[in-house]
C-alpha cells in the first residue's frame, strides 16, 4: 500500500483480486475481512466508487451463503440504490445490481419481490434491445428459479426456452 497509497485504484484492485481468490479457495471469513478492508479504505471516497460497490456486493453474497440473508439483501439493496442515484435506473451497471438484488431476494425466500424485480429487469433489457446481455440472461435464470421455488414449473421452463 505504500507504493500507490491506500486509496489508489491499483491498491484497491489488488485487494479485490485477493478477496476473490480467498473466496474461491473457500476462505469466506478471510475474504469477508479483505472486502471489509476495502470498504474501510474507501469510506472517504464517493459512495458509488466501483471497488466499494464490488466489495459491498461480494460481502452481500458471503452473507447470503452463510445464512445471513437479511444482511446480504440489505447490502445488495444499498448497492442498487446507490447505482440508481448516480447512474440511472436503466444503466447497465444498475441493472446488474438489480439482478443481484433479485437473486438475493429469491435466496432469502422473498419470492414475490424477487419475481417482480427480475421481471422489471427483463422488461428493461427488452426495451433497450439487450435481451442477450449476460445480466439479462442471469435475470431470466433467476426468474426461472423463483418460478420453480413457487411450484410454477411450466412458467420456469418457458422463461428458459
Amino acid at each position: 500500500m505504500r507504493l500507490y497509497g491506500k486509496e489508489d485504484l491499483k491498491t484497491l484492485e489488488y485487494l479485490l483480486n485477493l478477496s476473490v481468490v480467498l473466496e474461491g479457495l473457500g476462505r469466506s471469513e478471510q475474504a469477508e475481512k479483505s472486502y471489509m478492508k476495502i470498504l474501510d479504505l474507501t469510506q472517504t471516497l464517493r459512495e458509488d466508487h466501483a471497488p466499494r460497490l464490488v466489495a459491498m456486493t461480494s460481502i452481500g453474497i458471503i452473507y447470503i451463503l452463510s445464512g445471513r440473508t437479511d444482511k446480504g439483501v440489505e447490502l445488495h439493496r444499498k448497492c442498487f440504490e446507490i447505482s440508481k442515484r448516480s447512474l440511472a435506473e436503466n444503466h447497465l451497471e444498475t441493472l446488474t445490481f438489480m439482478v443481484s438484488l433479485g437473486n438475493s431476494l429469491g435466496l432469502a425466500g422473498k419470492l414475490g419481490e424477487a419475481e417482480e424485480l427480475q421481471l422489471k429487469v427483463l422488461e428493461t433489457f427488452r426495451q433497450l434491445g439487450l435481451n442477450q446481455h449476460p445480466s439479462a440472461l442471469s435475470a431470466g435464470i433467476n426468474l426461472a428459479d423463483v418460478y420453480f421455488e413457487q411450484g410454477r414449473t411450466t412458467d420456469g421452463i418457458t422463461i428458459l426456452e
